[in-house]
């Protein structure tokens, strides 16, 4: 038996693997990574084509025996919810690789607390979790997240029509916290194209398609309305978007830190803030400092 054969991808397949490892080289992420790593699976579309993507073709960005999924049980939609999760346990046993399961207690969709969204609360919980997952070396240095380019058009969007765009930047990051997200430049259509191709099934979430949700209103309604008008304007953000998104990453200095902690409503001790002080007048080359909500404050990453 050979052991160095791999499968040859689906023509789309080719294509996205060749991307991903283009965009990741561009935001200076040494390959292949020798750390391991977890993929956020929730066993929608796009997440089980990253996870697939680079279980299944991406030896140029990690090994296969460092992958592992990870999946986040909100339990919004009673037994379907824990339907995705079988699912994507099933999944990762076929693909042999290791699976992490967090369940959340029940909540109801039209449930606020603090004058927060659901969907709020979930981003928030998710962070938490993914920050305490990568404390622990041996379950994965960094988290793969599956944000793609509609995604970030999407928040664009969102922050321009909400008046949040100046305080908050203008999209989705590559990196935040210790989450990576490798399909920033890659559309939706491409990603269900791949599954099509590869004939791989994926779980749907209800929840996408319900209205009360601000950001599926944008999706279904806004968006494509601009498409309509603006052919060219997914493309036209990503070019603009992404490199002034590197600039806002890198506009946290310890002169305004604490007023962008506090917009972004995190408590920082004064002990932080010292710390801060000290990052860009050392040697350092990475530090990492725990905040409260699950953030974390980073300089560099070597991967």
């Amino acid at each position: 038996m050979n052991t160095n054969y791999y499968p040859k991808p689906s023509p789309m397949g080719g294509v996205l693997i060749r991307r991903v490892v283009s965009f990741l080289r561009s935001q200076r992420v040494h390959l292949p990574i020798h750390s391991h790593i977890l993929i956020a699976t929730s066993g929608g579309n796009d997440s089980i084509t990253l996870a697939h993507l680079l279980i299944t073709y991406g030896r140029r960005v990690i090994s296969k025996n460092k992958i592992k999924i990870l999946h986040i049980n909100h339990r919004w939609r009673g037994k379907a919810s824990d339907l995705d999760a079988k699912f994507v346990r099933k999944l990762a046993k076929k693909w042999g690789v290791k699976f992490y399961l967090k369940q959340l207690p029940y909540v109801n969709l039209n449930q606020k607390i603090n004058n927060n969204s659901l969907e709020n609360l979930a981003r928030i919980k998710r962070k938490e979790i993914f920050y305490n997952f990568v404390k622990n070396k041996k379950l994965g240095k960094y988290i793969f997240t599956a944000h793609h380019a509609d995604d970030l058009v999407e928040t664009v969007l969102w922050r321009f029509f909400t008046g949040t765009i100046n305080t908050h930047g203008a999209g989705i990051l590559f990196k935040s916290g210790v989450e990576l997200r490798p399909f920033l430049q890659i559309r939706k259509k491409e990603l269900l194209e791949y599954l099509k191709q590869e004939k791989i099934p994926w779980r749907e979430d209800i929840t996408n398609q319900d209205d009360r949700f601000l950001r599926v209103q944008i999706r279904k309604q806004l968006l494509p309305l601009v498409e309509k008008i603006f052919p060219r304007v997914v493309q036209n953000l990503l070019n603009n978007t992404l490199p002034k998104q590197k600039k806002f990453s890198k506009f946290i200095t310890s002169k305004n830190a604490n007023n962008i902690f506090s917009l972004l409503n995190i408590r920082i001790k004064k002990s932080h803030l010292e710390i801060i002080k000290n990052i860009n007048s050392n040697g350092t080359k990475k530090i990492s400092i725990p905040l409260r909500g699950g953030w974390c404050l980073n300089k560099g990453y070597k991967m």
